[in-house]
C-alpha cells in the first residue's frame, strides 16, 4: 500500500474534474495509481523501501507521489486527446497537450531524483560486490600480445 492518499495528489494540484470524476469516486479512482507507484518504487528500492529513516520515507513517499502524478498527466493526455473534437491542428488543444506532456516528464524527472537521493542498502566494498561486471577488451586480430576478450569478469562476475 502507497505511502500517500488520494487526498495527497489533489494537494498536488489535480482535481477529480479533470478526470472525469467526482470527489466520491476520487479515492477509487487514484489509490490503485498510488499502489502501482507503490509497487515501482518498492522493486527499486528493496530493503531500503521498509527503513525507519525519515529522510528515506520522505524520498520513498514522494517518488509515488511523483510517479502517480505522471500516470495522471498521461491519463489526462489520453483524456484530452479522446474527446478533442476539434483538429489537432488546434492551437489551444495543441498547447495544453504540450503542457500536460512536459509536466509529465517533470514529475518523472522529480521520482528520479527523489529514487537516486536515497542512500545504497548495503555499504558493500567492491572487494564484496556480487552484482557482475559487463567489459569488453580489443585490440588487433594478428598475433602477438593483442586479443579481444569478451568479459563478465569483474567484481563478483564469472572468472
Amino acid at each position: 500500500m502507497s505511502k500517500n492518499n488520494p487526498q495527497e495528489l489533489i494537494d498536488a494540484g489535480f482535481s477529480p474534474e479533470q478526470f472525469g470524476k467526482d470527489a466520491t469516486v476520487w479515492a477509487a479512482f487514484a489509490q490503485p495509481l498510488l499502489d502501482e507507484a507503490n509497487q515501482i518504487v518498492q522493486e527499486r528500492t528493496g530493503t531500503q523501501y521498509t527503513s525507519a529513516d525519515a529522510n528515506i520515507i520522505n524520498h520513498i513517499k514522494r517518488a509515488e507521489r511523483f510517479l502517480a502524478a505522471a500516470d495522471l498527466c498521461q491519463r489526462r493526455i489520453n483524456r484530452i486527446d479522446a474527446s478533442s473534437s476539434v483538429s489537432r491542428d488546434d492551437i489551444s488543444v495543441a498547447q495544453l497537450l504540450a503542457e500536460i506532456r512536459n509536466s509529465k516528464k517533470q514529475y518523472e524527472a522529480d521520482a528520479e531524483r527523489e529514487l537516486a537521493g536515497i542512500p545504497a542498502a548495503t555499504s558493500t566494498s567492491a572487494a564484496t560486490s556480487s552484482a557482475p561486471a559487463f567489459g569488453s577488451e580489443n585490440s588487433s586480430h594478428f598475433s602477438g600480445s593483442g586479443y579481444t576478450r569478451n568479459s563478465l569478469a569483474g567484481i563478483g562476475g564469472v572468472q
